[in-house]
């Protein structure tokens, strides 16, 4: 019997150890669904009025207003109903950048847009002179406060 004493009392250790271990399932965290938003309208175009790159979500006139752009401020937009979307690459050193919207979907607070931006090819004629490339996109009314741009770069194009 004392040869088996030993085994007897990991046993008892590891019953007792395994009793008071306790494995706990964390219940399902809410998780908010991705909706998907149709894009409305686009514009794209080079405005000196935005030299830096930069997003913005733009829900009132003022705030379109704001971003100092003349071309934007043309834009025909219901803001009780709509809301403005606006990715400038900032100075470009030539012609051939610019950049397009693609999609968009809004997840809790966060919008993300998914687009392509261009810059040119290292054999393309291009003018030399600065640009300012930006694209706008009009969605439906959203209240998103954050935007998480996905855009792909692209050569040549």
């Amino acid at each position: 019997m004392n040869q088996f004493k030993p085994l007897v009392v990991a046993l008892w250790v590891s019953a007792g150890l395994l009793t008071g271990c306790q494995s706990t399932i964390a219940p399902a965290t809410q998780v908010e669904p991705t909706n998907a938003l149709s894009v409305l309208r686009t514009h794209a175009g080079s405005d000196a009025a935005m030299p830096k790159p930069a997003e913005w979500i733009v829900n009132s006139q003022d705030e379109l207003e704001a971003i100092g752009s003349g071309p934007l401020g043309q834009i025909s937009v219901d803001f009780d109903n709509e809301t403005v979307v606006v990715i400038a690459l900032g100075e470009q050193p030539t012609a051939g950048y610019w950049v397009t919207f693609i999609s968009a979907s809004q997840h809790g607070s966060t919008l993300y847009v998914q687009g392509t931006a261009n810059q040119p090819g290292p054999d393309q004629v291009v003018a030399q002179v600065m640009t300012y490339p930006y694209a706008a996109a009009v969605l439906p009314k959203i209240d998103a406060t954050v935007l998480i741009p996905e855009i792909d770069s692209v050569i040549g194009h």
